[in-house]
């Protein structure tokens, strides 16, 4: 006997979505893959498809923000939670593209649904890098600045670097140290000593 929950049926939604595309998602196919009728999806997602995917997109964005918030308050030090979260957002979305070698045009599909949709998602991620932010100025180890546009320039720089790695096997891991060095200490030439936090990424 098949065994059936919300739980069972969101985890095979998002395999289906990360290896068709949201367009192709179909709920006979999801149902055939599940064990059961069509109609049974219907008792746990009365809106049908919209309603499946948008359960799908919540699963996962609180499964990130999860690891995100984890990951940062055990890392030490701003330059170590900056590092980190890049690092775990990251990880998080190529994880998922390699796992079911997603396909470009699927990657870009469901990235502009998420963008669309989203907006209460970003606002959490973005409240977790205002915070880290906010410590590390009242620490000392970075200088006074507006911390909703740094989250937001952080957020953008994030965004393109996961986009163009997510479907490579490259390393991106270089790139996210040059990235948090830059949000460190900026880009202008200068004699001045180092930040503090910025010598944690020399380790």
């Amino acid at each position: 006997m098949t065994v059936l929950n919300k739980e069972r049926i969101l985890k095979v939604a998002v395999q289906q979505i990360n290896l068709r595309g949201l367009r192709r998602l179909s709920l006979a196919d999801l149902a055939r893959e599940l064990g059961v009728v069509k109609s049974a999806l219907y008792h746990y997602f009365p809106g049908g498809k919209s309603d499946l995917i948008d359960s799908a997109f919540d699963s996962e964005e609180a499964r990130l923000l999860t690891m995100l918030q984890q990951a940062v308050a055990a890392a030490n030090g701003t330059a170590a939670k900056l590092l980190t979260f890049m690092k775990t957002r990251h990880m998080f979305i190529k994880e998922i593209a390699n796992l079911y070698q997603m396909k470009e045009n699927v990657l870009n599909e469901i990235g502009g649904y998420g963008f669309a949709r989203r907006q209460e998602y970003y606002k959490q991620e973005q409240a977790i890098l205002e915070n880290l932010l906010r410590e590390g100025i009242a620490a000392g180890e970075i200088r006074e600045i507006d911390v909703e546009i740094a989250a937001c320039a952080i957020e953008g720089a994030m965004h393109q670097i996961t986009h163009s790695y997510a479907l490579t096997p490259a390393d991106s891991d270089v790139d996210i140290v040059k990235l948090t060095d830059m949000m460190l200490n900026g880009l202008a030439a200068r004699a001045a000593a180092r930040p503090k936090a910025a010598k944690a990424l020399e380790l």
